[in-house]
């Protein structure tokens, strides 16, 4: 077969051993989880590790160092198949990697680490699925700044513009800015993703491995500029196509918009 018509393999696995030994982005993930109070409630997690074909820079010069995601039912099953188990799955640049100093190849694990969360219910337990495996979540990037931006505010208010943000929302009575407030149970925010909104399979599929699952989740995500650079498997025009469900959902339910 001619070369050129060869399809790029962009995954495989990052071997945990080798020559006995564990590998590098495995000891470095272990002493993190280890060591860091911060992810107790995720060192039983199963996490998995996968090279990736590295990312290039976006138009913006933006580029992605990791990414982060949960297993879905599919490669649950497929780990079961043959007596492993994975929750949830690293990807890490495979040729840039060992261009990475010690320093940058911890913080960007210890990132992808910071998005895993336990899925608790309403009583603060972990959720379980009909196998009975504990199920999880990703959490989103409370601080999304540009360096711009860092340089004209500084840090500490960076870091402060979220408390803000949510002291701000308990009085604003527009749904999609209403992040972090809890919800009364059979608010639109409880809503599941799957019920409300007429998704594309592919971004639906998407959402649900980043850990989206209810219209209160999807409504704080998209508030981001650029939200679907942080969720693998969803491009412009997919988020063009979230964007006009959601204008759909408003539309079909004036009662959540008034009531806020």
């Amino acid at each position: 077969m001619d070369a050129e018509k060869r399809v790029p393999i962009k995954l495989r696995p990052v071997a945990r051993k080798h020559a006995g030994k564990i590998t590098e982005p495995y000891r470095i993930m272990e002493r993190l989880l280890a060591e860091c109070d911060e992810f107790e409630p995720i060192r039983e997690a199963k996490i998995r590790m996968y090279w990736r074909k590295d990312w290039r820079a976006d138009v913006d010069g933006v580029i992605v160092g990791a990414q982060c995601a949960k297993a879905s039912d599919r490669e649950r099953l497929l780990a079961e198949e043959h007596g492993e188990s994975v929750d949830l799955i690293i990807l890490l640049p495979e040729k840039a990697w060992d261009t990475l100093d010690d320093t940058e190849k911890e913080h960007r694990l210890y990132h992808e680490l910071c998005h895993f969360a336990p899925a608790l219910d309403s009583n603060g337990d972990q959720k379980q699925d009909e196998k009975d495996r504990p199920q999880w979540r990703l959490k989103r990037h409370p601080i999304v700044a540009f360096p711009i931006e860092v340089r004209r505010y500084g840090v500490d208010r960076i870091l402060d513009h979220n408390g803000r943000m949510l002291i701000a929302a308990e009085t604003c009575d527009m749904p999609l800015f209403n992040a972090g407030i809890p919800a009364p149970t059979g608010s639109w925010r409880a809503r599941t993703v799957e019920e409300a909104l007429e998704l594309p399979v592919s971004a639906a599929k998407a959402l649900e491995r980043k850990g989206v699952e209810t219209v209160g989740e999807l409504a704080d995500l998209v508030n981001r500029d650029l939200w679907w650079m942080d969720v693998p498997g969803v491009g412009k025009a997919a988020a063009e196509k979230v964007a006009d469900a959601f204008a759909g959902f408003w539309a079909a339910n004036p009662q959540y918009a008034e009531a806020g």
